[in-house]
């Protein structure tokens, strides 16, 4: 054997090349890549969701915001980025151990845990998706790539073990009804620790002005806010140069309350839909001691030029039309808008034009309603709410948004519970004696 031989042979026995390495390649590389990516959008997602920050690209026509305050954005207290990016380690590290060979005796369970994760990511798809489309109502750019790498890594894993899953179906079923039974039971606790276990998402944020010093004002307080009852009463919106007089605005219950909650809302949006039922709810627990003041937002940028030139699609068609029935439902009768607002909040989903356009006929007939959407004060009125939202500062802006003393709430109830809680503890509200 030559000198040469002899180096080579040496460096052979010296680095021994794992049983398994041959199994690396270019779909391996792919697919750690991928899983590491997720890890990183993942924990992203998670740390944004918790901040309850404006992700970049994201308005209010936008999906995001809409998603990652919801309660669909969190699983048992914690934001769902959180087990993802768990998960998804677990992945890159089971492959990896899986392709360099190491720790032979766990191989059964690597790739087990991978095959849990062939159901677990395409059923959390399915799921997100889902949801963003019956219950968000909006779509997440962000959380759509995040499903669709996360679908990519499934191919991979599928493509991978497709020779280990028919070896099993012969010889090991046992291994594989285990594997399958994890990916059950991991998509089966997102699912349940969502619907089940719901957790509180609404997101108090104190509005402070900050300078480019990076110092802050302390909290606007309940003075400045609101002027308190009279025939004069005004509210400024925090962190804005609006003074609005609330005799002028759509309101349900008393003028004269002692605190007034504003919401800026479109009747066609489900969680504007479902947060001013929770605050209608709280006007009449609480009687006497609350009013709503209701500033009409429509998602149309037909009559709101905030939002982006294509809208939120077709469900806020008729939004500009809603908003102007309301308001002139208002400018006849404050009572009949208040029985609107009633009706409207009441609904099992969002009212639609025909049904809303019934209801207002029903309240003060059918040419006085006509009558009054011809003259061009209910489009001077619908510009003037429209301009109230523009002047809102972006970082609060959330559909559906809420003004209560120095505060900006985001976010919709799980339940009223929540809602009541909300206004005792900023609000000081009392709950009648039972």
């Amino acid at each position: 054997m030559t000198d040469k031989a002899l180096i080579t042979a040496a460096s052979d026995r010296s680095w021994p090349r794992p049983a398994g390495w041959a199994w690396t390649g270019p779909r391996t590389l792919c697919a750690v890549l991928l899983a590491l990516a997720m890890v990183g959008l993942s924990a992203f997602l998670a740390a944004e969701s918790w901040r309850h920050d404006h992700l970049p690209g994201c308005g209010p026509d936008g999906g995001c915001d809409a998603a990652l305050d919801s309660r669909w954005a969190v699983w048992l207290g914690v934001p769902v980025g959180v087990p993802a990016a768990i998960l998804y380690t677990g992945i890159a590290a089971a492959w990896i151990l899986r392709a360099s060979g190491r720790l032979a005796s766990l191989r059964r369970v690597e790739e087990g845990l991978l095959t849990a994760a062939c159901l677990i990511i395409p059923g959390g798809a399915a799921w997100f998706i889902g949801l963003m489309h019956r219950q968000i109502e909006g779509l997440c750019v962000y959380c759509l790539v995040a499903h669709a790498l996360g679908l990519m890594l499934t191919l991979l894993i599928v493509v991978e073990l497709r020779g280990v899953w028919r070896r099993a179906l012969a010889h090991d079923r046992i291994w594989l009804v285990g594997s399958v039974s994890l990916g059950v039971l991991g998509l089966g606790s997102l699912v349940g620790g969502q619907t089940l276990l719901p957790h509180a998402t609404l997101v108090v944020d104190p509005a402070v002005a900050v300078d480019s010093t990076g110092r802050g004002d302390p909290p606007a307080v309940a003075a400045e806010f609101d002027t308190g009852p009279g025939p004069d009463r005004r509210i400024h919106l925090p962190l804005t140069s609006l003074e609005l007089r609330v005799a002028d605005l759509p309101r349900v219950g008393p003028a004269d309350a002692q605190h007034l909650v504003v919401i800026f809302g479109d009747y066609a949006c489900p969680h504007c839909h479902e947060f001013t039922d929770q605050l209608i709810r709280a006007v009449d627990r609480y009687r006497g001691q609350l009013a709503l003041v209701r500033l009409m937002t429509p998602l149309n940028p037909q009559c709101n030029p905030t939002i982006g030139e294509h809208g939120r699609g077709p469900r806020y068609g008729a939004s500009c039309d809603l908003a102007k029935l309301a308001l002139a439902l208002f400018q006849i009768d404050p009572a009949a808008f208040e029985r609107f607002e009633r009706w409207a909040a009441s609904t099992p989903t969002t009212p639609t034009l025909p049904d809303a356009v019934a209801q207002a006929v029903a309240l003060v007939g059918k040419e006085t309603l006509r009558q009054r959407l011809q003259q061009p004060g209910i489009g001077l009125s619908l510009a003037q709410h429209v301009a109230a939202f523009a002047a809102l500062p972006p970082e609060y802006v959330s559909m559906p948004v809420v003004v209560m003393q120095g505060h900006y709430v985001r976010g919709t109830p799980s339940a009223a519970r929540e809602t009541f809680e909300l206004l005792e503890s900023r609000l000081g509200l009392t709950p009648p004696d039972p």
